[in-house]
């Protein structure tokens, strides 16, 4: 049941055999690119000792290389732009190439040189920079295009992962806002950078809005075939770099506008929003205060926006308001090709009307206001040391922080209650979480790296890179999940409609149902009580060491052979250890040029890639994020409301389960995170010299996921759960487990065109041939779940617990055309048109019951294996063919696909066209006022993109009974064999009806923003 911890044999066997056929060009440098290339002779002999330098209004001065015995060169740490490079040597005619560095990327430049003739150089344009050029896979997007599209800046760092979604690969399915989900992985484990700076959410791995929009200067998507020198994913890497200013003055003033009234309503939204204005301001400012030496940049933005929402099941309108100034600071300085520089950034924001259970807070007594305070600081050192070697010297700081985030009451009436027959379950009664509980989320980060370029006769040219990180992640807080330290489980009382009904003071009115008396559509109450430890911290720290050898071979063969080794150590508060691993991940990659014009290409990578160590997961043996707890269930009188005392006296209510993390939590010393193996096989073509088409095949597997296991042999501890009652409890034993499984399988197209300089169409598509496994692993406001699989395995139905089946994730076509236009109108200036078309094929649902009772055979198998604490519920899996419902009314179910498992339903598919229109008048040099206009769903599509997929098992109540027409069937153990629909009450079954706004498409939408650039 275990997994093999340390995979450094098989990964040495797969480097050495894949060392044969080698790879190709990887990433260079964080937060930089590179150029490279040879020089030959008209008649294609190389020639070494040529002079290559660049220049760029993005460079602190000239670069310098000299091409080596093969004729090729190579010059790093270029910031992405526009650049000038000139090629000279005596008796030579010199040639100049404009060209433009992409970030992360290598642009290739070969040269053919001829006797000199004259003195004047020869001025060429280098064909438009491809993907071609690097077997990594994924996207750039730099400033101008990204201020052309029709991209929402949307709150937080949605911004970042709205730009991600433009990449074949990419989608938005996930649980949480903000994530993005890279080739399946997990909507958690990905890596964001803005200028080198690891800006990620350490718990739900969104980005943390530590940037300004207008500031950034260009955004890199990895997808697949990723570098050694990234790690702690196994989905992808965002990888931004803002400006740093120059030798001429410039910058930036914006206002963006947005008003409530100028979206439509969802069908669900009976009133229309009001009319208010809401702005964003922002600016940017950078120039040189020594020119080639000494540069700086600013930048601020200043958020005060209304935004009329509306919650979940009640539809209750409201307004949520965020205050959110962000100010950055950078210099940078550069002496005889070494550059340093230093970047700060500050942003604070307060959210009033804020909900801690996004998605699922259905009651405005639940709101808060919230602050959270959040800033990162860079520094960042580059350097030629000898004209082969280059270094660079990396150290990045990022402090996250919530403060007043849930309630302030003790008063046991004011604890949240979660309903109990609603999948997710609904929030309700009071705020969620604890002010007195503050949590941070920082991390920090230094690197060292060294490139040697070696040009040799006799085994090629190698442009070998190493380093070393040390990366530490950082969580203090108790996570309280309630300020009167209980969360009880219970429905809210309905009408007959299934509307809630509220008592004289506008509350919720909850059920307080006893074991006795409950049926599947009327759980019993439940009553969880959070002890927490307040000031808990844990840090977990990694150290890799990786390498890279970017080998070319010959014109037709080039390589790459690299490799990471990740030791991650952690230690939480009273010298707790949470984890000591270690992993070696090959990455390598094979390129064939057939043609060695670089016309066409063929490649071929494979890598492994060690998940990210999240203090969810990883500090579970601690009181870190993980408060100790004791859960009840209720076996007083039934009754209703908050004046109703027996439901909150505890006297009336029986202990189930604990967990007391220092008690009876169990951590396996050898526990590492998941581990992803990844083949891409891709062939492209350059279409003419403007543009490119990509064909990538992708496949990855997911290993050793991280499981929690409860079973005879992890056996029981008794200890005190308060001064005078103690327990023994079942314990818990966190290891790793292969048993289990995870896969996805892709074809994507990638391609762009450049018509002429004014017209350049994107497209991309990805279809879905295999997205499929067992094993979900997180959830709505839970990133990094175990499965059922390892707990009571004596009760378990691998096709009713944890069948297989399409991920939650899973979309089997995904469709992005990004096009940009521009119509010049002479002295009375241009107008920019960007047009993005996306296409999304319905996602898939699942029937899970919640909240099922512990059959009699299943209690004999508990109670003869001897546990403790044994389950009194579960959630199980249904077949679409067990639906059964013969009330009368009854209708078949909604967009039903057969098929058993996860994900034989399906959602529906959407489509729209979002535009905008950027005006600008030059008026004096490059001082230009601009207007945008942008409409989101032009055609106001309104698809039902999601519902209500809640179900309840068939037993023996006598709506089951109705429901059936008769005894329901049951499997070998006792389980329900058939479900019907859902709702508030038996007799009303919203199933396939929107829950909130949020379910249907976005309406139609219109902004507007007002600038000037200079």
């Amino acid at each position: 049941m275990k997994a093999f911890r340390f995979r450094f044999p098989r990964a040495v066997v797969t480097f050495a055999v894949l060392l044969l056929i080698a790879g190709s060009a990887f990433a260079q440098a964080t937060t930089t690119g590179a150029i490279s290339g040879t020089t030959s002779s008209s008649d294609g002999v190389a020639i070494p000792g040529v002079t290559v330098t660049v220049t760029s209004p993005v460079l602190m001065g000239p670069r310098t290389a000299y091409s080596g015995d093969n004729g090729d060169y190579i010059i790093r740490g270029l910031p992405p732009g526009k650049y000038t490079a000139e090629y000279t040597m005596e008796g030579m005619a010199s040639v100049k190439r404009s060209l433009d560095i992409e970030l992360g990327q290598t642009s290739k430049i070969d040269v053919a040189m001829a006797l000199s003739a004259t003195s004047e150089a020869i001025t060429v344009t280098a064909d438009a920079p491809t993907l071609l050029t690097t077997t990594q896979l994924g996207s750039n997007f730099n400033n101008e295009e990204l201020q052309e599209l029709p991209i929402p800046r949307t709150g937080g760092g949605g911004f970042l992962a709205n730009i991600a979604a433009m990449s074949p690969g990419v989608t938005q399915n996930t649980f949480n806002g903000g994530q993005v989900r890279i080739n399946g992985a997990f909507g958690y484990d990905n890596v964001f950078l803005v200028d080198g700076t690891d800006v990620n959410d350490n718990l739900f791995g969104t980005a943390h809005n530590l940037f300004i929009e207008d500031a950034i200067q260009e955004t890199q998507v990895m997808t697949g075939g990723v570098s050694a020198e990234y790690g702690r994913f196994t989905g992808g890497v965002v990888n931004v770099v803002t400006k740093s200013g120059g030798n001429e003055f410039s910058g930036s003033a914006r206002a963006d506008v947005s008003n409530g009234a100028w979206r439509d309503e969802t069908p669900v939204e009976l009133t229309p929003r009001a009319s208010k204005n809401s702005y964003i301001y922002s600016g940017t400012l950078g120039g040189p205060i020594v020119r080639d030496r000494l540069w700086f940049f600013v930048a601020g933005r200043q958020d005060n926006t209304t935004e009329a929402r509306n919650l979940p099941i009640t539809n209750i309108p409201y307004q949520f308001t965020l205050e959110n100034p962000r100010w950055e600071v950078k210099a940078t300085g550069s002496i005889s090709n070494h550059s340093l520089q230093v970047s700060y950034l500050d942003n604070e924001t307060t959210q009033a009307n804020n909900i801690g259970l996004a998605g699922r807070t259905m009651d405005p007594q639940a709101f808060v206001t919230r602050t959270l305070p959040n800033t990162r600081k860079a520094v960042f050192y580059n350097g030629i040391i000898t004209s082969n070697l280059f270094a660079e010297i990396k150290y990045s700081e990022k402090v996250f922080g919530f403060r007043n985030t849930g309630g302030t009451s003790s008063n046991i009436l004011d604890s949240p209650f979660l309903s109990r027959s609603h999948n997710p379950s609904r929030h309700f009664n009071a705020p969620f979480f604890d002010s007195s509980d503050p949590e941070d989320r920082n991390n920090e980060d230094l690197t060292a790296s060294g490139s040697y370029f070696l040009s040799t006769k006799s085994i090629g040219t190698h442009d070998i890179k190493g380093g070393w990180e040390r990366y530490t992640s950082s969580r203090t807080g108790g996570n309280s999940q309630s300020s009167t330290n209980y969360v009880f489980g219970a429905n809210y009382k309905t009408d007959a409609a299934g509307a809630a009904v509220r008592d004289a003071n506008g509350r919720f009115i909850p059920i307080f149902t006893p074991v006795s008396g409950a049926t599947s559509a009327q759980p019993f109450t439940t009553l969880t009580n959070w002890q927490p430890i307040r000031g808990a911290t844990v840090d977990i720290s990694t150290d890799a060491f990786f390498i890279t050898d970017s080998w070319t071979i010959n014109k037709r063969f080039t390589a790459n052979i690299g490799g990471r080794f990740e030791s991650t150590t952690g230690e939480a508060t009273g010298e707790i250890a949470t984890v000591d691993a270690a992993r070696f991940t090959p990455r390598l990659a094979l390129s064939v040029d057939p043609m060695a014009n670089g016309k066409y290409k063929v490649d071929l990578t494979y890598a492994e890639y060690a998940g990210k160590f999240s203090e969810r997961q990883f500090a579970v043996n601690t009181n870190v994020g993980t408060p100790n707890s004791i859960s009840y269930r209720y076996i007083g009188p039934g009754g209703e409301g908050l004046g109703f005392a027996p439901g909150f006296d505890l006297a009336n209510y029986e202990i189930t389960n604990a967990s007391f993390p220092l008690k009876n939590v169990f951590v396996d010393d050898e526990i590492v995170s998941p581990i992803a193996t990844e083949w891409t096989l891709s062939g492209g073509a350059a279409l003419g010299r403007n543009g490119f088409a990509k064909m990538t095949y992708t496949t990855r597997e997911w290993t050793d996921f991280w499981e929690d296991f409860v079973d005879p042999s992890t056996g029981s501890t008794s200890f005190a759960v308060s001064p005078t009652i103690t327990r023994t409890f079942d314990n818990t034993f966190y290891s790793n487990t292969s048993d289990l499984y995870r896969e996805y399988e892709a074809v994507q197209l990638l391609s762009q065109f450049r018509f002429f300089n004014r017209w350049t169409l994107h497209g991309n598509y990805t279809h879905e041939l295999r997205n499929h496994g067992n094993f979900v692993g997180e959830a709505g406001n839970q990133p990094g779940n175990a499965s059922v699989y390892g707990n009571y395995p004596e009760i378990l139905s691998e096709a009713r617990h944890f069948p297989d089946g399409k991920m939650p994730g899973y979309q089997k076509h995904r469709l992005r055309v990004l096009n940009s236009y521009e119509v010049g109108f002479g002295r009375a200036g241009t107008l920019d048109i960007g047009l993005v078309f996306s296409y999304d094929s319905a996602q898939t649902y699942s029937f899970i019951a919640t909240g099922v009772p512990i059959t009699a055979t299943q209690n004999a198998a508990l109670t003869a294996a001897g546990y403790k604490s044994p389950p009194t519920s579960q959630s199980i899996v249904f077949n679409a063919d067990q639906w059964l419902d013969k009330r009368a009314g009854a209708t078949s179910l909604h967009d039903l696909s057969g098929g058993a498992g996860l994900g034989p339903g399906t959602f529906n598919a959407t489509h729209q066209f979002d535009l905008a229109l950027t005006y600008s008048v030059p008026i004096i040099r490059s001082v230009a006022p601009r207007v945008k206009f942008e409409v989101y769903n032009i055609t106001n599509e309104q698809e039902l993109r999601f519902f209500n997929t809640s179900i309840v098992a068939n037993t023996t109540d006598a709506a089951s009974v109705t429901a059936c027409g008769g005894p329901c069937p049951v499997d070998a153990i006792g389980l329900p064999n058939s479900f019907r629909y859902s709702g508030n009450t038996p007799a009303l079954s919203p199933f396939g009806v929107a829950r909130d706004a949020n379910d249907y498409q976005t309406p139609r939408e219109y902004r507007v923003s007002l600038s000037l650039t200079f």
